[in-house]
């Protein structure tokens, strides 16, 4: 009989997590529950924190039963400074700074809605936050009964392949998740290239141990003493993209089934325990014909229910192109037989100039579960990389290791897409997260410049109608200015129009800000008039410091071409306030609707993603 491994430890340690129904053998903890509710990959308010979402998981982190969600992306290329001669990409190694977001968690409510509690999350590292977030890595590391989180970050660009810093949130006594990277990893600047890890106890000594993929073809494992404190030591050669932990020969510990990227020699195969939490001995699996090269994502599961692990590998060609799946049969005695599903198969003569294209489409989660209740396990292919390939789709057991592709909103799919009207913010979190307060403006020396300046200069009254007013001011910290209401007008191609009105130091003043996408940089810029429609309350002398607004206008005030005597009167840090803060301001005022978000931020979002 063959011999199945159970991680009663997980299960012990992870209490209500599970349902169960749960499947046989070393399952990987992120991977563990079945996915009834699919996910946006980024529902409209975090569209607006994150370049793009790239993973989200699903469970109970807080204990109360219900489930929530956990997002984590990467950095906008609005935040990106760059130094260096080439960045090869939006950030990433040792060339780019910026403000980079950290994860989001959405806490699940009794009425099925989601509410942004992001502010649980503590990173007090300097910078915060990921720069890519390619994986989360959930389980209980320290014990303590509640779901911690290791963020996958390998940056992005820099030709080096260097890496970028992960980030260990650990769960806290005041039932916060504290970032512990630290304190609790023995390498204190840890860092690789990591495309993928993995989750479970790989030296049988009753913890949660990580094992992470590194470019430069070695494994890195983070041995767990049990209190969540983990020694980073190499631990096999494999370079890969995914990687999953569970036991496929059946021997009673965790191997390792990998990805890899077949166009430079790396396929994709099994790396063998030996038992003491070292990867050696190696199995090469089958590999379908034609252009299917690239291998985002390998997952398993018993899906014939023989007592082994199956295995199911998204594939995709070069840079990206395409999308299949492969289901491979475990036989026993490290033999597999496999079938190969393509479910979009780009024209014959198309040739990808760049990964952005729109045949860019492959699948980078895999998840299981009985979706119509026959039992028999189905595929849940998650967050696929473009629009040819719809968010939702699943492969459908048949029986005999037979699947057939069925896509979202198709008859026979039930998975259910969770609607943005079920994301409630939390307006205080999002401000906390762009490091924007809320509050009155106070006299700063740059205000008391500008007071003294248009001491004898007659102001013009100005119309406030249509403005929306903000219930708390939002302060600009460093000029100390205020926005009090703000008032949408239009948008463009590359380009939305709207205005703010705030208060500086007892004096209201109407702005023009246009946000505005340069196409040969692929980045968006802020620009601030101060002239245009309001005339900033009839103040024409402002016009000879500066020029540059929305599309190309002259004589107003832009952010990048201000003149050194605006200091003398005060406004530049006012001007400089508006155009780096003001848009994730606008993109997150508590008043606008989800579909007023996506109206103000379409286009520019539209160009840069």
């Amino acid at each position: 009989m063959k011999k199945i491994l159970f991680i009663f430890i997980v299960l012990a340690f992870t209490n209500n997590v599970f349902a169960k129904d749960k499947p046989q053998a070393g399952i990987f903890i992120e991977n563990y529950e079945g996915m009834t509710v699919f996910g946006q990959s980024r529902p409209g308010i975090t569209k607006q924190r994150y370049y793009f979402g790239h993973r989200w998981s699903y469970h109970d982190f807080n204990n109360d039963g219900i489930k929530d969600f956990l997002y984590s992306g990467t950095m906008r290329p609005i935040n990106i400074k760059t130094s260096g001669k080439t960045t090869a990409g939006a950030c990433g190694g040792k060339k780019c700074e910026g403000d980079m977001p950290g994860p989001t968690l959405y806490l699940g409510q009794k009425d099925g809605s989601f509410i942004d509690n992001s502010k649980l999350i503590i990173d007090n590292r300097n910078p915060s936050g990921q720069s890519l977030s390619r994986q989360q890595l959930i389980a209980d590391f320290n014990n303590d009964g509640i779901l911690d989180f290791y963020l996958v970050d390998h940056g992005i660009g820099g030709g080096n392949y260097d890496g970028f810093r992960d980030s260990y949130f650990l769960s806290q006594k005041n039932k916060t998740w504290l970032e512990s990277s630290s304190t609790h990893l023995s390498k204190k600047k840890f860092k690789i290239f990591n495309h993928g890890g993995a989750v479970g106890d790989i030296d049988n000594d009753g913890d949660i141990d990580i094992v992470l993929t590194d470019l430069k073809r070695v494994l890195q494992c983070l041995y767990n003493d049990g209190t969540g404190k983990m020694k980073i030591k190499k631990c096999g050669s494999i370079n890969a993209f995914g990687i999953e932990l569970g036991d496929f020969d059946n021997d009673g510990d965790l191997d390792i089934v990998h990805g890899g990227h077949e166009y430079e020699g790396t396929l994709t195969g099994i790396a063998l325990n030996d038992g003491k939490g070292k990867f050696k001995k190696k199995i090469k699996l089958p590999v379908p014909e034609g252009n299917w090269g690239t291998v985002p994502e390998v997952s398993f599961w018993d899906l014939d229910k023989d007592g082994d692990l199956d295995i199911v590998v998204s594939r995709a060609g070069e840079l990206y192109v395409g999308t299949g799946v492969q289901v491979i049969e475990n036989l026993g005695e490290n033999k597999f037989n496999s079938k190969f599903y393509i479910l979009v198969d780009p024209p014959k003569d198309y040739v990808p100039k760049h990964e952005g294209n729109e045949w860019n489409s492959f699948v980078d989660q895999l998840r299981f579960s009985d979706l119509d209740n026959d039992n028999l396990t189905d595929i849940v292919l998650v967050r696929p990389g473009s629009l040819k390939l719809k968010a939702g789709s699943i492969l459908k057991n048949e029986g005999g290791m037979n699947f057939k592709h069925i896509k979202y909103k198709e008859t026979g799919n039930p998975i259910k897409i969770v609607d943005d009207k079920m994301y409630k913010d939390d307006p205080s979190t999002f401000f906390e997260n762009f490091e924007i307060a809320r509050g009155k403006s106070k006299p700063t020396d740059s205000s008391k410049k500008f007071k003294k300046f248009i001491k004898d200069k007659k102001l013009e009254n100005f119309d406030l109608n249509g403005f929306e007013n903000i219930d708390r001011p939002i302060l600009l910290k460093r000029s100390g200015a205020s926005l009090i209401a703000y008032k949408y007008i239009k948008h463009g191609k590359d380009w939305i129009d709207y205005d703010i009105l705030f208060e500086w130091d007892g004096l209201k003043f109407p702005v023009s800000m246009c946000l505005e996408y340069y196409p040969q940089y692929n980045f968006p810029a802020n620009r601030a008039s101060l002239m245009d429609r309001f005339g900033f309350a009839g103040l024409d002398e402002l016009s000879v410091h500066g020029f540059h607004i929305c599309r190309g206008k002259n004589g107003y005030i832009g952010g990048w071409e201000i003149k050194d005597p605006i200091k003398e009167i005060g406004i530049d840090t006012l001007l400089e306030d508006l155009n780096f803060k003001v848009r994730p301001i606008i993109a997150n005022i508590p008043q606008l609707s989800i579909n007023q978000r996506k109206e103000l931020l379409i286009n520019v979002d539209k160009n840069i993603n």
